[in-house]
């Protein structure tokens, strides 16, 4: 291919990416709930008691792995850190049999560039606890969690609307 043409594509996508996802809320649209984009995440009835705030859920990329995470703060900072708690499934439901790590990021597409920090991850009973996320600026971000086995890494992916 040209090199114009290599140039262009380059452009064009984080743009593509952008139109393709700027839509998106984070939260369950089938409830009615939508803790549309980090903004706030709201308390709401089928919250678990102990963080006051949803899960939000996603299938992995291949479908191996159901993903859930949420923040230990009812509305997302801007230029804090804070901690998010995750949970990993199989597709059918049950708990994996250990031999899996995650790895939470956070994007902003658009801006070319990520969190400045690489938060700390810590495996719990039934869960991860990952400190320290930091989102330095509002704007959208795409937050990801790779789950990462011995063969291959999967990931779930939610775009998180950040406003101060």
């Amino acid at each position: 291919m040209n090199d114009w043409r290599w140039r262009a594509l380059w452009i064009a996508m984080p743009v593509g990416a952008c139109l393709a996802g700027c839509d998106q809320t984070v939260g369950d649209e089938s409830s009615g709930t939508s803790a549309s984009a980090g903004v706030e995440v709201r308390a709401d009835t089928d919250t678990d008691a102990d963080a006051g705030v949803e899960w939000q859920e996603r299938l992995s990329g291949d479908g191996t792995w159901l993903v859930a995470w949420r923040p230990t703060v009812a509305t997302l900072p801007v230029s804090e850190p804070f901690s998010v708690e995750v949970r990993v499934v199989d597709a059918n439901g049950a708990r994996p049999d250990g031999g899996i790590e995650i790895f939470l990021d956070a994007e902003m597409p658009h801006h070319g560039h990520g969190m400045n920090v690489v938060p700390r991850v810590t495996e719990r009973d039934e869960s991860w606890l990952v400190e320290g996320v930091l989102m330095h600026m509002p704007g959208r971000w795409e937050l990801s969690v790779d789950v990462i086995g011995e063969d291959e890494t999967e990931r779930a992916q939610w775009t998180v609307q950040l406003e101060r």
